[in-house]
Parts: structure tokens; C-alpha cells; sequence
């Protein structure tokens, strides 16, 4: 049966890969990833072979191919929304000359409790490129996306987990009235590309009021406190809490 690509979901990771690193599934399970929004067209991915042969009497060009294999490139394009994160993400990236990953997962998981097939690529980001038109046509962003000479990794739909952690979050900045504080994520695993991140400081173990965002600026009330902070992530299928090592008494 077909699959639609309607419902499917596109995401580019938030740092910049490894140079030099040929990821497996399993690597590009542990990468943070920011959904796109308002995807219109998806870019063509995957590996193209340019075959080229010498035909013979004896022998069919297609047994005589050879060739090089050429990652291929692709283009995305999107409803221009200036205020949606990942658009900012992949805007921000085509201004580096790095790589980074895209992720597709398809809208074929076969139940609730599993995920879709997800498609792994590395490329380097161009763009955007805006559309012309008249009046009633859409304002749209198309990047271009020249993927490296990694062949696509494909994972098959899979029964759904919560994400895992196996390197805990921690807590960045000094511990002084006034600093403002941040998280490193550490490094998490989800089967499923679409994971979402919350937050929770806290002094001396209670919960500040209204502090549930990436950063966390001290106030002189919690002087002679530590400071910690629980990191949940959330996937379709669960979520977990890890709470970060605590901060020294804040001076």
C-alpha cells in the first residue's frame, strides 16, 4: 500500500554534526532534533548512481554498469512562518558552512505504540530562497539541502519508548545573585526524532515558582541555596525526569 506523505514530520538536529563521522542508527537516535512546521514539499533524499558503461556484443549495458554513486540533493520548501522555531533553526543553519541532520519520519506506524519509519540524512544547508508571484500566491522559503556521501539511514517502524538518558544534564554559569544560569542536555535516546524538552529549577530541592524555562536567572532570595533543575523529555510514547547535580551555595 502507498504511503502518504501528508501527516508525516520533518526535522533538522539543533547542532551542527561531526565532521568526519559516519553515523549509525543508533548515533542519530541520541541527537537533539527541532520539528519544521508548515512544510509544503519535502526534498528528494537517499543515494543516486550515475552509471555509466561501455556496451559490448556479448554482454547487456546493464551487466557491464559501473559508476560512482552521488549523494543527491534536494530542496525544501515551506509556508514562510517567521515565527516558528524550527524555521528559525534551519534559517540560522544555512548561514554556516556546516553539516547537519535532517530526519523524515513517515506517517506509516502501523499502531499506536509504534513509531514511523524514520530517514536519517547529513547535508549542508542553503537557502532560503523566496518564491515570486502575484497577489494570491503563497510567501514560501525553499532551501537547498546537498547531502554528504553517507547513504541514507533508514529505521523501520518500531514498537514506541519513552526517551532514555545516558549522560545527565547539567547546569552551566556560576553560582552568584544575579547570574544567569543554563542547561547543557547531556545526551538523551529516542526512538522517534520528535522529542520536546521542559524544565523545573529549583533551590534546596523546592520548586521555584514560574522558573520553567531553559534559563534561570538567581535571585537575591536564594542566596546560601543550590540550585538544581529537573530536565524532562517527552516523546509520543512517555517521558522521563533527571534532575541535574546541584549548584555550590549561591554567594
Amino acid at each position: 500500500m502507498a504511503i502518504t506523505n501528508a501527516k508525516g514530520r520533518f526535522f533538522v538536529s539543533a547542532e551542527a554534526a561531526q565532521p568526519g563521522v559516519t553515523y549509525t542508527a543508533e548515533d542519530f537516535q541520541k541527537i537533539r532534533f527541532i520539528e519544521i512546521k508548515d512544510v509544503g514539499s519535502l526534498p528528494e533524499s537517499g543515494t543516486q548512481d550515475n552509471m555509466v558503461s561501455y556496451d559490448t556484443i556479448d554482454k547487456e549495458v546493464s551487466s557491464k554498469a559501473k559508476g560512482v554513486a552521488n549523494a543527491g540533493d534536494g530542496s525544501l520548501e515551506v509556508a514562510h512562518n517567521p515565527n516558528d522555531i524550527g524555521q528559525a533553526t534551519i534559517r540560522a543553519h544555512a548561514i554556516t558552512p556546516f553539516l547537519y541532520v535532517t530526519a523524515h519520519e513517515l506517517p506509516n506506524a502501523p499502531n499506536a505504540t509504534s513509531t514511523g519509519t524514520v530517514r536519517y540524512n547529513l547535508a549542508r544547508i542553503g537557502g532560503p530562497a523566496n518564491n515570486g508571484g502575484g497577489v494570491e500566491d503563497f510567501a514560501t522559503d525553499t532551501y537547498a539541502l546537498g547531502f554528504t556521501d553517507q547513504r541514507q539511514v533508514e529505521v523501520m517502524p518500531q514498537a514506541g519508548v519513552a526517551p532514555t538518558n545516558e549522560d545527565a544534564p547539567t547546569i552551566t554559569g556560576s553560582a552568584t545573585v544575579g547570574t544567569e544560569l543554563g542547561i547543557n542536555l547531556g545526551t538523551w535516546d529516542s526512538v522517534t526524532p520528535a522529542v520536546t524538552y521542559s524544565y523545573q529549577w529549583k533551590a534546596d530541592g523546592a520548586d521555584i515558582a514560574g522558573a520553567t524555562g531553559e534559563t534561570y536567572t538567581i535571585d537575591a532570595g536564594d542566596a546560601g541555596s543550590t540550585i538544581t533543575c529537573d530536565v524532562t523529555a517527552s516523546n509520543a510514547f512517555g517521558d522521563l525526569t533527571v534532575e541535574t547535580a546541584a549548584t555550590p551555595a549561591v554567594s
